[in-house]
């Protein structure tokens, strides 16, 4: 059976829709996210609505929205409820961040909708209808990155103790990277937001320049990332190149067991092996002799400086690249990457993150989500991702060792004067 595991979201029609949104708002402290002639959206968080409100005849409860897991099929959550006797209806593209919707009605007559998981609007995931309605539904008042206006507020000694040009690039930074956006919005606004976020914009992720030839590499700097998978896990090794023009390329090769291709036939697992991303290892586990001849033979190959891993899993593989001339790094998958998280997001903005559009990598950038701590910083959140985002993770301890190396010294020139009047 699958059981819905939360209430997203709850319509309610009041007779005087102004009064209540100032309740919500004013007492509740819930933010007004948008307006429509229909209807006013507010939310405990900056990613979607959590109240709705309508005009209406008499205060009342019309709708409520729960979300079932990320694994769960909605198809399957249909037939459960049409086994009680209950008419449904499937809804394509129905709400700005929800693209399949199913509805149906409880006894007292209130409409209950089930979806799987909210999901920020895509060109390439949605339709033209649901981003249309996204648009209409995100008209947000008092927004801090829209409306300069807004900054004084937040800041009243703004141009005085905050440089105006500090907060403005703050802003720039929130707009074009999401992962910086709740970071501005809460330390710069006081805008209470979600401690989980997508952190990579995909449309600007897809815009990356393509990676120069394998001969423009040679000789240039470059850093390995290893996050060792467990059981079902990917293991992912990432390398990185980075060239005096400002570019960073990047180079993946994954890893699964057998048993996680059979355990979820329906994922492009199969299609990536036939093009040669993704190595199969049999058995429930990947088989790490397999990850460690390859990891040392493109460390020689390339003249890769450091590789970071993580000493909790993968102590003893890294004792024997050690052993094979390898500088093993111990790099730890918490807060202790948020440079390299923040460096990753600039390079994305600039286009100049040379990924080769590798699909695995792509996919698990989709998946992408980051926690965010107290003062400012941010790690990976596997748990709370959609999906595997082990690649990226390796990823960012990759760029973890790049941002800690040392900036070379301007080169230093002394003139000498030979001769003089005669």
């Amino acid at each position: 059976m699958i059981r819905v595991k939360k209430i997203a979201h709850a319509t309610y029609e009041v007779p005087d829709v102004e009064k209540q949104t100032e309740y919500y708002t004013e007492i509740l402290g819930l933010t007004q996210t948008g307006k429509d002639k229909d209807a006013v959206y507010l939310a405990s968080t900056v990613d979607h609505h959590s109240v709705m409100l309508r005009k209406g005849s008499q205060a009342q409860c019309t709708r409520v929205g729960f979300q079932i897991g990320p694994d769960d099929d909605l198809g399957t959550f249909e037939r459960q409820v049409q086994g009680h006797g209950i008419k449904t209806q499937r809804k394509k593209d129905p709400e700005p961040s929800v693209s399949d919707l199913l509805t149906f009605e409880d006894p007292k007559g209130t409409v209950c909708e089930v979806f799987v998981e909210q999901t920020p609007i895509t060109p390439g995931r949605h339709s033209a209808a649901a981003r249309a309605a996204l648009e209409r539904r995100t008209v947000h008042i008092r927004d801090p990155l829209a409306d300069p206006a807004c900054h004084i507020k937040a800041n009243p000694n703004l141009g005085i103790s905050i440089q105006r040009e500090y907060l403005a690039d703050q802003v720039s930074a929130a707009k074009n990277i999401p992962g910086e956006t709740n970071t501005v919005l809460r330390l710069n606004f006081c805008v209470w937001t979600q401690q989980h976020t997508r952190a990579i914009n995909m449309t600007e992720w897809r815009a990356c320049e393509a990676p120069p030839p394998d001969e423009a590499l040679v000789g240039v700097p470059c850093y390995g990332g290893l996050d060792l998978g467990m059981s079902d896990d990917f293991t992912a090794w990432v390398r990185l190149w980075t060239l005096d023009d400002g570019r960073v390329v990047v180079k993946c090769r994954f890893w699964l067991p057998r048993a996680a291709l059979e355990k979820y036939p329906h994922r492009a697992y199969s299609q990536w092996q036939r093009l040669g991303l993704l190595t199969i290892t049999e058995g429930s586990t990947t088989d790490y002799d397999v990850v460690e001849d390859t990891i040392a033979a493109d460390c020689h190959a390339d003249g890769v400086r450091s590789v970071a891993y993580d000493k909790r899993f993968a102590e003893q593989l890294a004792q024997h690249l050690i052993g094979d001339g390898i500088d093993m790094v111990d790099q730890p998958q918490g807060f202790q990457l948020t440079e390299a998280i923040r460096r990753k997001g600039e390079l994305v903005a600039a286009h100049v993150l040379c990924h080769g559009g590798n699909a695995i990598l792509a996919w698990m950038a989709d998946n992408y989500v980051i926690r965010h701590g107290l003062r400012g910083d941010s790690r990976p959140d596997k748990e709370k991702a959609a999906d595997k985002i082990d690649g990226q993770v390796a990823l960012d301890m990759a760029l973890a060792l790049w941002v800690r190396q040392p900036k070379a010294a301007p080169p230093q020139y002394q003139m000498i004067i030979f001769g003089g009047q005669p």
